[in-house]
């Protein structure tokens, strides 16, 4: 669960410079921003630190070498994210809107969204291949944050910031935005996937955020997942760009007894531009309904895990109402069955 730091990472740790956090911007400087310009800059970064994209360009190139070689492990970090990493992506946010607060209302989505679509257009995903139209009232949001952000803070102290950002916002707190913390998934992912092979599937019937991918992407080289929001969608693609390159650009294995290693990954559906096309949508309807019948068989098996690893929290079957007042008023007329489904869930609110 624990994994050690490789010493380029200590050092670059120990080397960085926090002036990032107090950088101004020039509003005379405008630069022209093409499709991937910051993918060269995040492969280098890694190439330094953790070396994941170097990895996953290994096991294209021969697909044995999944099985002979481990997983270069991430350590994110388990309790609080890095303060100057987080403050410098709140002052990007801070940034977007030229009159207001980021955070002081519904709108705060709409600038959220933007910066998220903005980082993919930057990383070259196919679904922005043209520079994100700016929110009203946001000229020159583009300008601003190229800047000002600064990508390799987040490469070096790996954390889930979008998750943290949003769990921590006003719209997060009045949507119910749930985030499960990093020790718990970190232990879940040790407990269940330490023993198993790299090349078997896994399937997450929820994405959320995209935590729960960046922990089961140091035992697991194919990973399916899917969710209905497309905000939570572009945050985990960012996620795994910054820490996954296996999720966003799954990798050939031969050898795999399950059904989904060469299927194209499910989540981030909604963002393609061909989402629209009759033909694609058919397909998308077939594989979704595969999908939908892995979890269905594979309930029974993870139903017993699950509801002891849940025992006496809030979302223990016979006792949940003693340890959630909240969810005692919430779900207090829900069936078992509804229960059990929230629970295999992982504990969130639909």
């Amino acid at each position: 669960m624990f994994f050690k730091l490789p010493k380029n990472v200590s050092d670059a740790r120990n080397e960085m410079d926090t002036s990032y956090i107090a950088a101004e911007f020039d509003p005379y400087k405008i630069s022209i921003l093409r499709p991937g310009w910051l993918y060269t800059q995040l492969i280098n970064n890694d190439d330094y630190l953790w070396r994941r994209w170097n990895f996953l360009e290994a096991i294209n190139i021969d697909p044995s070498l999944a099985e002979k070689r481990k997983i270069p492990p991430i350590a994110f970090c388990l309790s609080t994210p890095h303060a100057p990493t987080m403050q410098m992506l709140e002052y990007c946010l801070a940034l977007i809107p030229i009159y207001e607060d980021w955070d002081r209302d519904n709108r705060g989505w709409l600038y959220l969204e933007y910066f998220l679509d903005w980082l993919l257009y930057a990383f070259g995903h196919h679904s922005q291949p043209l520079p994100p139209k700016e929110p009203p009232a946001c000229l020159g949001a583009s300008q601003r944050l190229h800047q000002i952000f600064t990508l390799m803070p987040m490469q070096v102290w790996p954390n889930d910031y979008f998750g943290e950002i949003l769990f921590h916002s006003r719209i997060g707190r009045k949507l119910g935005f749930h985030l499960d913390s990093n020790y718990d998934c970190a232990r879940s992912c040790h407990d269940s996937l330490n023993q198993a092979s790299p090349t078997d599937d896994i399937v997450l019937s929820i994405t959320s955020s995209g935590r729960n991918l960046l922990h089961l992407s140091n035992y697991r080289l194919s990973i399916v997942a899917q969710d209905l929001d497309p905000t939570l969608l572009k945050m985990s693609l960012v996620n795994s760009y910054l820490y996954a390159p296996w999720v966003v650009s799954p990798p050939r294995l031969r050898t795999s007894s399950n059904a989904f290693v060469n299927h194209p990954v499910l989540f981030g559906v909604h963002l393609l531009p061909e989402y629209k096309n009759e033909r694609f949508q058919k397909d998308l309807a077939e594989y979704a309904e595969t999908i939908s019948d892995y979890i269905t068989n594979n309930i029974a098996a993870t139903k017993a895990s699950n509801l002891l690893y849940y025992r006496k929290t809030e979302f223990d079957v016979e006792n949940w109402w003693q340890y959630a007042p909240l969810l005692k008023r919430k779900y207090k007329d829900l069936p078992t069955d509804n229960l059990d489904e929230l629970i295999l869930l992982g504990g969130k609110r639909r």
